[in-house]
């Protein structure tokens, strides 16, 4: 056979192999199908592939796969790069936890582990060079290192109680001092030395360089703020980096620069007019050169105010509460009636209106959304009526956005809004006044704006029942009674405080009723006296059940409802439904009286408390007596058996009132009662020699304002020594403008001879401006009287350790001239007019030091004063 031949034979053979042919005959099936067995259809009893597998369709998800990311898909499989990072505010805190407990410390006189670089740019003579400020703090003291351009321009340490503070140009130039005076200085634990610059930078030839105490004093005030309440902007996975920016205190704005996908801090960068990166240094700077001489430099001794021994009431700061603008969407119609209503009348107060300042909660988050965005303000305005020249009262819609508010005038012609200065749209008919671009945005507590026109404020505000908008102010105001000066001064006044227990719950009481009922209930035996406050108050439920059994009346047609709830209403018998209604009472059918709401009352067994929710708070006196109950309030008058605070140095005054004189020469020497019964508010002044209405403060002697004469609801009392044979006018006016009383006077004399007259100020009575006085010399009573004590500590924020050996005290009087002087570390001494000084060495150290003290005490004078001669700067403190 030939080739092709065998070949032709051999592929056939290959071809009847199992599989490949099926030769009728042979006894095997050719059955076709899917064969694969990872298909859907596969087919267990095929022997030949037909190509009919059908497989399950798997999807390669894309997105994001990065679970720090705010958009991260846990369902992705291939990240697409769409990855989008913001930090949190943990991780930002986290971030930032290195520069904030560095400046803090820094801040508080703690020891720091590195230094805090503030760094920017300072335009010079050669363009822009490298500003840096580096501040720090061991168990050395303070210090600072200003450098520009690399090279080292100032330094400022504090060591051992002495500051030095360095020029570094062309020779180093150097200042030294110890203890310095300076009201400017911060209240911490210890002194920044850097302050000293303020005092000094001017004895530098600073050339064109910008001192370092303007970085200073932004940094001491910079705070950094929570991560929560910072504004992050979000990088995508084509930037390595995020940001996030948040307003600091004091019109400071910080950026950080964070890793985006893991909140690591790269910069910190703070707007401070211009543009200055906080970060930690990695290791500690040289210290700096200090004086060659630090031993005859200048020297400082700061002391605290003086505080007298007298103590006074308690003093809080509240939140004084005024109403802003008016709701428009919750009245009926949006007249001046019913927006004056709103602003004039009685209106509820938020809740915080007289809480503690100190009370607030936690600020929350800043927005440019919500009610104060969302509501349609109204307050009410004067404009000028263009027909005849008048003001025109008209309501002022005021509409506040994220960017700007805008004022619309409301029913007024088209002809009032153009003459005003205003915008008229004829087809809305409105009138757009004018728009003021600022940036307002509201938290839960704060409102604020910031206004190129206006500047930039933040206020606390609040929303009532009602939905008008209030703001509130920080006030001080005094708990605790008291009148701030005289303490001895203030007793319980118990005229008109007698109520007498409702004997028929189910009607109104007759004022006769009362009246008889009051006279026949006992004054209890604390009426009268010396109030002595503390500052705590803890209620007594017991008490306060007894008091809220039921009404308490009074027999001039009200009475005082104090509930079980712990709500006190005011109920007036003589107020008819229709009047009760018009001024926003609750009419009580039972009692046929209208009642308003007073505040909240808590007592304990002797004193109610009552908070009238404005942030004022009141304590009464009170006892259970037969037949009702005594309510006393503190009066500023003493009483008719003693003598009167009076005032015998006077200055221009500024209520003009009218006033009646009396003219009369007294017939012998000594104390004269000089007594005014009033049946109004009245004030006595006693004149020697003249009177001159156009100069009322000559030859006034003595003033007095309240006090209890007889059984007057009003008096003024003067007790003076006169005499014998001088002419004296007693002059009776009034303590307010444009009020009318009628009074009887009398003088009684050492020998008892009396002198009466009365009289009348109405609105035909000359008047004057009435003047005002204190004390300035001490009472007309004895020497001891007028004495004063005066302790004058050393404060624990001054530089201290200054041997007192070196330390004299000169003491002056108040017309300057030397009661004498005496070194430190004498302890005491007693002067020839009996003035006493003591110095309190508190630690024993020999040492003036915090919490050492002086003590001066006098009755020869009425004020006093001191120099301390510092034998080390050789001059005075």
């Amino acid at each position: 056979m030939n080739k092709t031949k065998i070949a032709a034979v051999l592929l056939f053979s290959i071809m009847l192999m199992p599989g490949c042919l099926s030769i009728e005959g042979t006894g095997t099936e050719i059955i076709e199908g899917c064969t694969d067995e990872e298909a859907l259809n596969f087919d267990e009893n095929a022997n030949t592939n037909d190509r009919s597998c059908v497989y399950e369709v798997v999807e390669t998800f894309e997105g994001c796969t990065s679970p720090s990311a705010v958009n991260f898909d846990p369902e992705a499989l291939v990240n697409d790069g769409s990855c989008v990072f913001t930090a949190s505010g943990p991780q930002i805190d986290s971030a930032l936890m290195g520069i904030s407990d560095a400046l803090n410390s820094y801040k508080n006189g703690e020891e720091m582990d590195y230094p805090l670089i503030l760094t920017g740019e300072y335009l010079g003579l050669e363009g822009y060079v490298e500003k840096t400020m580096e501040v720090f703090s061991d168990v050395d003291g303070p210090r600072m290192l200003m450098t520009i351009g690399g090279d080292l321009i100032y330094s400022a340490t504090e060591r051992g109680g002495v500051a030095t503070v360095c020029h570094h140009q062309s020779e180093i130039d150097c200042l030294q001092s110890r203890n310095y005076d300076d009201d400017s200085l911060p209240e911490s634990d210890i002194i920044h030395v850097t302050m000293i610059l303020m005092r000094h930078e001017m004895e530098f030839d600073v050339g064109d360089y910008d001192t370092p105490f303007q970085l200073y004093g932004a940094l001491l005030v910079l705070e950094i703020p929570s991560g929560s309440e910072w504004d992050v902007a979000m990088a995508d996975s084509g930037s390595p980096y995020q940001t996030a920016t948040v307003s600091a205190p004091g019109g400071i704005f910080l950026t950080a620069t964070l890793t985006a996908g893991s909140a690591s801090l790269v910069s910190l960068s703070a707007d401070m007019g211009d543009d200055y990166t906080l970060s930690l240094a990695e290791g500690a700077s040289s210290s700096p050169s200090e004086a060659d001489d630090p031993t005859r430099l200048p020297a400082t001794i700061d002391w605290m105010e003086p505080e007298t021994t007298e103590t006074g009431p308690v003093y809080v700061q509240i939140w004084e509460c005024y109403i802003e603008m008016a709701n428009l969407d919750s009245l009926d119609d949006d007249s001046v009636e019913s927006v004056n209503e709103v602003m004039y009348g009685r209106v509820e107060l938020p809740d915080f209106c007289g809480q503690l300042v100190d009370d607030d909660p936690e600020n929350g988050s800043f927005t440019s959304s919500g009610p104060l965005f969302d509501t349609r303000w109204g307050v009410v305005t004067y404009i000028e009526d263009p027909q005849t020249g008048d003001w025109k009262e008209v309501v002022v819609e005021i509409d506040v956005e994220s960017s700007s508010s805008t004022f619309y005038l409301l029913d007024v012609t088209s002809e009032e809004c153009s003459h005003n200065g205003g915008t008229y749209d004829i087809l809305t008919q409105t009138c757009e006044w004018w728009t003021e671009d600022s940036n307002n945005t509201a938290s839960d507590l704060y409102q604020c704006s910031e206004s190129e026109d206006w500047g930039d404020s933040c206020d606390r505000y609040g929303l009532n029942s009602d939905g008008h908008l209030f703001t509130a102010y920080p006030s001080t105001e005094q708990t605790g009674g008291g009148d701030g000066t005289d303490e001895e001064e203030s007793i319980w006044d118990c005229r008109d405080s007698f109520f007498a227990e409702d004997s028929t719950p189910l009607g109104p009481d007759s004022n006769d009723d009362v009246q008889e009922e009051v006279d026949a209930m006992p004054e209890p035996e604390w009426c009268g006296d010396v109030i002595e406050w503390n500052g705590t108050f803890d209620s007594d439920p017991t008490s306060e059940s007894a008091l809220a059994n039921n009404n308490w009346n009074n027999p001039d047609g009200f009475y005082i409802d104090f509930t079980n709830a712990g709500a006190l209403n005011f109920g007036d018998r003589e107020a008819t439904q229709s009047d009760c209604s018009e001024f926003g009472g609750t009419w009580n059918t039972i009692e046929e009286a209208c009642e308003f709401p007073n505040g909240e009352w808590t007592a304990n067994e002797t004193l109610i408390e009552i908070d009238f929710g404005w942030g004022m708070i009141e304590r009464v006196r009170y006892e259970m007596v037969d037949g009702g109950v005594v309510l006393a309030f503190p009066a500023e008058n003493g009483s008719d058996e003693g003598t009167p605070n009076m005032e015998n140095t006077f200055y221009e005054g500024y209520e003009e009132t009218g006033y009646e004189e009396f003219e009369f020469v007294a017939s012998e020497d000594g104390r004269h009662i000089i007594n005014s019964s009033q049946t109004d508010d009245g004030y006595l002044y006693l004149y020697e020699s003249s009177f001159n209405s156009d100069a009322p403060g000559q030859n006034a002697i003595a003033s007095q304002d309240d006090w209890e004469v007889g059984d007057g609801d009003w008096g003024s009392s003067i007790h003076w020594d006169l005499t014998s044979g001088t002419t004296y006018v007693i002059v009776t006016t009034t303590y307010s403008s444009e009020v009318q009383l009628s009074f009887d006077n009398s003088i009684i004399s050492p020998s008892g001879d009396r002198t009466d007259w009365s009289g009348e100020i109405d609105s035909q009575s000359p008047t004057f401006v009435r003047p005002d006085g204190w004390w300035e010399e001490g009472g007309p009573d004895t020497p001891d009287e007028t004495g004063i004590s005066i302790l004058t500590e050393v404060a624990e924020w001054h530089w201290n350790e200054v041997d007192m050996g070196e330390l004299t005290l000169e003491i002056y009087s108040e017309d300057g001239s030397l009661i004498g002087s005496m070194g430190m570390d004498t302890t005491t001494m007693t002067f020839e007019d009996g003035t006493s000084v003591t110095v309190f060495d508190n630690d024993g150290d020999g040492l003036l030091s915090a919490g050492d003290s002086v003590v001066m005490q006098t009755n020869a004078h009425s004020s006093l004063y001191f120099l301390v001669w510092d034998e080390w700067a050789a001059d005075y403190s």
